[in-house]
């Protein structure tokens, strides 16, 4: 007998996906590091300062309780955080 292991996203118990708290800015953050962009891409690509990108990242990291970016892309690609809107 072969047990099956499925992650799914947690939900609000108004039946959407969980935000976490996060602003919109974090969650294009979110995807810009889970395509591989550097803070400097990021500060680039949104238009902000590289601070600005390292703050928004420091931002993500203590809301979702990880420790790095790797972390960050797991947890993200787990929680269906990735996709960008």
């Amino acid at each position: 007998m072969q047990a099956e292991c499925q992650i799914s996203a947690p939900y609000t118990p108004s039946g959407g996906r969980q935000d976490f708290g996060l602003t919109a800015r974090e969650r294009q953050v979110i995807a810009l590091v889970s395509a591989g962009y550097s803070n400097k891409d990021l500060a680039q690509k949104l238009g902000i300062s590289e601070n600005t990108a390292r703050y928004h990242l420091t931002n993500v990291f203590d809301k979702l309780e990880v420790y790095g970016r790797l972390e960050l892309i797991l947890f993200a690609l787990d929680q269906g955080l990735t996709a960008q809107e």
